[in-house]
This record gives structure tokens, sequence and C-alpha cells, in this order.
């Protein structure tokens, strides 16, 4: 019954987004300056969330039962099919009608495999007591996808319309490449987030999980995030041309998320697993507002440099949030993040060097450079954590 009801205020949602989409999408190609026919491109967008709507309990069924193996099997084949449909279209010259039609496909392919690999007896339920109870916990849960939605839309909205459409392809290639070192942590935030889910009753054991999260994601992050950084400029240049490199001033703003994107993200899943979901649900709307009250002067003032520093600026906020969440549960960010970033800046100081002196300029060997720095990181970090990475690998094979 708890399924159905969430199934059918789910569909309620998205046929009204679906829509309000088809209805508004001429104002949208207009406000862009494209042609009445590329209103399509939104509405065929807007009709992959009713596939969408068709997976997400079967996945979060999945999730709840931690069997990824079975995720796998569903997203998998969507990547594939995805990739090759935008392709093959864009071959065929069908243009930007390339990406609604592929985002079509994977989302109805994931609906059918998912359906298939978890199927459950699906159907509508309104029971409003349930709704209530669900909405409390499930409504704020939810719309923090929502309100990083609002937030981010100020690339495309304000300053695609105010600057360019040039402007917003350097902030998001920048962006892109600046926080890619962390791109891993929100898969692991699907591992990480019903584990805790399951400790929360247990606060000793969430404290000793909670710390190990720290660690490992700063453990990932640090190495790639700091030669991410010292070698940017031939990265951009031979990786993906001179073209770009007015964006790298961008990017060095932009890389300040690695230092706290690590943190916040178990941070708002501790949150979440000990049903505080409206507290996370806050934070979502204080980097929201502080995104667009702070980056809508600095970007008509600035350009889209603006937007970067305003970025930078509530990336802070992070810190009000972890002293938050450790009233709940007492855990440790220094003591988890301190080695890593350490290790991981020796070695960056060292090819910083390097570079300087013997710049790169060839694939071989700006390959070679982050190959073997990441080979340095790992026996150095080894060395200085080989007790707590021993520890962590015996719990792993016990588990």
């Amino acid at each position: 019954m708890d399924y159905r009801t969430v199934f059918t205020v789910q569909q309620v949602l998205v046929c009204a987004v679906v829509a309000l989409t088809f209805v508004c999408s001429p104002l949208l190609a207009n406000a862009y300056g494209l042609s009445s026919q590329s209103s399509w491109l939104f509405r065929l967008t807007s009709l992959s969330l009713v596939a969408v709507s068709l997976m997400v309990v079967p996945q979060a069924r999945l999730e709840r039962h931690l069997q990824f193996d079975r995720l796998a099997m569903i997203e998998v084949p969507q990547a594939v099919l995805f990739n090759v449909t935008a392709i093959s279209l864009a071959y065929w010259r069908f243009g930007a009608f390339s990406f609604p039609i592929a985002l079509l496909v994977r989302t109805i392919s994931g609906a059918v495999l998912a359906n298939i690999i978890s199927p459950w007896s699906i159907g509508f339920a309104w029971d409003w007591q349930r709704i209530k109870e669900h909405l409390r916990f499930g409504l704020p849960f939810q719309g923090i996808q929502l309100i990083s939605l609002v937030k981010d839309s100020i690339t495309p909205l304000l300053v695609g319309l105010s600057v360019g459409p040039v402007a917003v392809g350097y902030l998001n290639w920048a962006g892109t490449l600046a926080t890619y070192p962390v791109l891993a942590l929100f898969v692991l935030q699907r591992l990480y987030m019903p584990a805790m889910s399951r400790l929360q009753n247990q606060p000793s054991e969430l404290a000793l999980f909670t710390n190990n999260v720290l660690w490992l994601t700063n453990l990932l992050t640090a190495p790639l995030a700091v030669l991410t950084l010292v070698l940017v400029t031939p990265i951009t240049i031979i990786v993906f041309g001179e073209k770009w490199r007015p964006a790298i001033s961008y990017f060095y703003l932009l890389w300040a998320a690695n230092v706290f994107v690590p943190i916040s993200i178990p941070v708002m899943s501790l949150l979440n697993s000990l049903g505080h979901s409206q507290m996370a649900f806050r934070f979502s709307i204080i980097w929201m507002v502080g995104t667009w009250a702070i980056g809508a002067p600095l970007i008509f003032i600035c350009g889209p440099l603006g937007f970067a520093i305003a970025n930078l600026i509530v990336q802070f906020t992070n810190i009000f949030l972890v002293r938050i969440a450790q009233r709940k549960i007492p855990f440790s960010v220094l003591a988890n993040i301190c080695r890593s970033w350490s290790v991981a800046s020796l070695v960056g100081l060292c090819v910083w060097a390097l570079n300087w002196a013997y710049p790169v300029k060839s694939a071989v060997a700006l390959i070679t450079f982050i190959f073997g720095s990441l080979a340095i990181y790992a026996v150095s970090i080894f060395v200085v954590d080989r007790g707590l990475i021993l520890a962590s690998l015996k719990t792993y094979r016990n588990r």
C-alpha cells in the first residue's frame, strides 16, 4: 500500500510538470532565440520524466536491500543505449533533437528493465494519512533535488540570457572539469545512505561509520583534485584544445568545491538517515538563495566570473552544516581529511615543480605525470594510513 500511495502522488506531480512544460515550451524556445519547432526539445525531455517515474519504486526497493549488482544491470544498459543513440542520431544529422530522443530511449529502457528485475504490483492508491506520513520526510528529501535544480539554473538562465551561450559553455566546462574528482562520491552515496539508515539506532556504530566514510571520500578525492589543479593548463590544451583556455580562470574558483563536497555529501546523508531531512532541505534552500542573491549582482558586475565567486562564497556555509550534524552524532572532520590532503598536496607540489621545469607538452607525458603521481600517492598514503587501510580491508572481507 505504501508503494502504491507514493507512486500515485508521484504520477500526479509528474503529469502536472509535463503538462506545464508542454504549455510553456514555446515561451522557453523564444526566450533563448530558438525556432518554434525547437519547443519540442523541451517537450520530449519532459516526457522522459514519465518513464523515470515508472522506475523509481523498483530502484528504491533494490537500494533499500543494497542490491547494487542488480541496479548495475539496469544502469549500465541505460548508459550504453543513451550514448549509442545520441551519437548515432547526431551522425545522422538529427542535431539538437539527438539528446531528448536519446534521453527517452534511456529512461524507457530503464523503466522496462527495472520492473523486470525488481517487479512489484503496480497500482494506484490514495491514503491521505499515509501520504502525510511520507511527505513529512519525503517532501524535504526529494525537494533537495528540486532546489538544487533551481540553484544550478542560474547558469543557463541568468548567465545565458545576460552574457550569452558562450559564457555558459565556459562555466559548464570549468565546473565539470573542476568537480570531476567528486563524481564518484555520488555513486558511493547510494551505498552509505542506506547503510547509515540501518545504523540510525546505534549512535556509536553510526559515528564510527561516518568517520570511515569521510576518510574514504577524501582519500579518493584529494589526489584527483590536487592533480587536476596543478595540471589544469596542460590538461586543457592537450585534451580539450586551446579554445578552452579562457575558462581556466573560472576553474580555479569552482575547484574549491572539492574541499567541501567530500564532507557535505556524507553529512547530508547522515542527517537524512537520522530523519532530519528538513534540516538538509533548509541548507539546500540556503545554498540556492545564496547562489542567486550573491551571484546575480556579481554576474552583472563581473560577468561569468561573478558566478564562480558566488559559488565559492556559498561553499563556506558547509561549515555550519557540519557543526549541526556533529550535535546529532559525534564525528571528526579534520582527523579524517588531514592526512589524505596533506599527502596529496605534497605530491601535487612535486608535480607542479616538475611541470615548471619540464612542461607537459604531449598526451603521453600527461598520462605519465598523472598515473605516476597517483602511484606515488597510493604508496605514500599506505605508509601513512597503513593500519586504517588494513583494518578497513579486513572489515570489508568479513562482511
